[in-house]
Formats: structure tokens, sequence, C-alpha cells
């Protein structure tokens, strides 16, 4: 038996010793039995029919095993970390996205693409980048007890493909020659696999653009030295079509989703980041005024932010979709990324309290902190 074979069932809890929620468990077995049967039916090769049915089934199982392992590590990772907003929740929304912008592009890639690509397997690639891109979070030290949780630039995204990339190198064969002749190497995980895997996990790395308060994803900007952080003399490689899905994906919820689930994700994201923000809540008489001023700026700031990045979504859009098939754009400005217009951006402006008195319960009750913090998110 090979290391894949190894692991687990359909029906066997993820390695570890960790339940999976039920709901993504359900999610990652549902896909995998639709990965082996109708999604990796649908584009037939020059290969025997068994022979590319044999492949996909023990593909798919491979498939399933990794995103359980994803599975138990994160959800430890959760726990240990106290991520309220890079969760299980988070990871679902954005294979959620992340799928319903590949099969928009998919049709106009088919038919604008002179090279045979196995999309099926893409498709299954890009689902395990989705739950695994946030696997491990890497904190830097805190100097004082009251500051912003941050993390260094890249730095979680990297050591998220290592830990994902040896689990599957150490439960893969080595090599094509150490497969049997019945064996096809397709059913396995592949050296391009692995590239396909670290590019599109890679290319979630956000960066801050100072000159107009935006966040983007540098890989996304390949041509541009100033936003891909290469030299102009560099050459840069074009991002591949599943790898921008995953991109726009994770920082696309305002677009696809509307403001409310914007706003859903940018409170969780604060209160993951000032875990301080927890113990005010529970007995504020222990924080004097100090402190109490030192949070309204925060919240303000936070606040701010939102509006800046919202602005950023929308004044991107257009350049960030030029990755895509040209057939595809127009679908996927109207379909997709259909909240991403002047008049959400005026709606997030009107509801976003920014002005610079603005009192520290007006900002509590903006975030919905306190309701918030009541209904606990999926740890």
């Amino acid at each position: 038996m090979d290391g894949f074979s190894q692991h687990l069932s359909d029906d066997d809890p993820p390695p570890g010793g960790v339940s999976a929620p039920e709901g993504l468990n359900k999610t990652a077995g549902q896909y995998a039995g639709q990965y082996a049967g109708q999604h990796l039916g649908q584009h037939q090769s020059s290969r025997p029919l068994s022979s590319q049915r044999a492949a996909k089934t023990s593909f798919a199982t491979a498939l399933q095993t990794t995103v359980s392992f994803v599975i138990a590590t994160f959800s430890k990772e959760i726990q240990q970390q106290q991520l309220y907003y890079h969760n299980l929740d988070h990871v679902e929304g954005v294979a959620e996205r992340a799928l319903l912008i590949f099969d928009t592009v998919l049709p106009f890639a088919m038919a604008e693409i002179n090279a045979e690509i196995d999309w099926d397997r893409q498709r299954g690639l890009l689902y395990l980048c989705a739950i695994a891109h946030d696997m491990r979070q890497i904190f830097s030290p805190q100097t004082e007890p009251h500051a912003p949780r941050t993390r260094q630039k890249g730095q979680s995204e990297l050591v998220t493909v290592q830990h994902l990339v040896n689990f599957i190198q150490q439960n893969n064969p080595a090599a094509v020659a150490s497969l049997s002749q019945t064996d096809n190497p397709m059913s396995r995980f592949t050296a391009a696999d692995i590239r396909f895997i670290t590019e599109a996990i890679e290319a979630t790395i956000c960066q801050y653009d100072p000159t107009d308060g935006a966040i983007y994803q540098p890989a996304l900007y390949p041509s541009d030295s100033r936003h891909s952080g290469q030299a102009n003399n560099e050459s840069v490689k074009e991002l591949s079509i599943s790898a921008r899905c995953l991109a726009l994906a994770d920082i696309g919820t305002l677009g696809i989703s509307g403001i409310e689930a914007y706003r859903h994700e940018g409170r969780l994201l604060l209160i993951e980041e000032n875990l301080d923000i927890l113990a005010f809540l529970q007995d504020r008489s222990a924080f004097d005024a100090s402190y109490c001023e030192s949070l309204r700026q925060r919240l303000l700031r936070r606040a701010k932010f939102e509006v800046m990045f919202a602005k950023g979504r929308l004044a991107r859009l257009e350049r960030e979709l030029q990755g895509f098939p040209e057939g595809a754009i127009a679908p996927l400005k109207n379909n997709i990324f259909k909240h991403l217009t002047p008049a959400t951006i005026q709606a997030i402006e009107k509801i976003t309290p920014t002005q610079s008195d603005t009192t520290l319960e007006t900002l509590i009750d903006y975030f919905q902190l306190t309701s918030t913090v009541e209904r606990r998110p999926r740890l």
C-alpha cells in the first residue's frame, strides 16, 4: 500500500484524533465522491476510459485524505490561536467563491487556451488549496499586553505550503519509477501538483499599498514591478487561472456576497487581531480611561480601513481580472463580482462611522462586538 491508502476511508475521522466539524467534513466527503464521478468524467483524454476512471478515483481518494489532514491540523490551530476569522467558516466560503469563479471562467478557458490541461484535476486541487490556504497562522511576538496581534507578510502562507507539501510527500510515491506497471502516475500527487499548490496558496499573500490605502495580492500584478515586488528587469511568470481564482476568492467577499457578509468578516478579523476586546467586553470596569481611548482609536482606524479596502476592491477589479480569458471578464464583473459598484461603496461610506470624534460606544455598536462575542463563532 502507498502512504495515502494507509490513511482514511470516507467514513473515518480525520487523522490525529480530531473530528472535523460536520459541515466541512461532509463537504470534503461529498466533493471527493463527485470528483471521482461526475466532475472527473467531464473531459476525456486519449487514455482508455477504464484507465482514466481508475486514475481519477484513486486521485480523489488521495485528495480527500489530504483534505482530512488539513481539517484536523487546522482545527487544532483554530483552537490554539483563537482564530475568530481565519477558521473553518472562512475557508468554506473561500472554497465556494473560488469554485464559483473557476466554473464561470472554465468554458472560456477551454475554448481560448490551446493547451492540454486537466481542468477536472485543477478544480480538485483548487478546492484543496482553498480549504488549506490558512491552515497555519503565525503571529509575531507581542511586546505589549493590549496591542493588536500582527503577522509578517507571507509567513503564514509559506509555513502552510511547507506543512501541506511535507504531508503529501511523506504519503505519496517518491517518483514515477516507484509505481508498479499497473499504476498510473496521474492517480497520485505529482510534481506539477506540488507546483500548483505552492503557486495557488502563495498567491493569497496580501500587501498594503500606501498610495491608495488598499490591500492587494502582488501575485495578481506580475507585469507591474511596483506591485509584484520584482525589479523592472526581472521576468515574472503570469499567474495560472486557478491560482487567480483562489486569490480573488480569498478577498472577494464584498464583491461576491455583499455588504453584510463583508462587515461580518471585518468584525471577526477585528476580534481575532485584538483579543483584549474580549476581556474588555466582559468587565469594562477593569480598564482605565487611557485604555478606552486607545481602543476607540483602534476601532476608528478599523472603520476607516473598511471603507478604504472596499474602494480598493472596486478600483482594482478590472486590472485583476485581466489574467482571465477575455470572454470571461464580463460574466465575472456582471454576475460574480456584482456587488462591486459605486453604489456599494457609497452605501458603505454612509453607514460607517469615520468621524474623528466618534465615541467608543458608537464604534462598539457599529462593529456589533457585544453580540458577535456572545454568538462565539465556530472555533
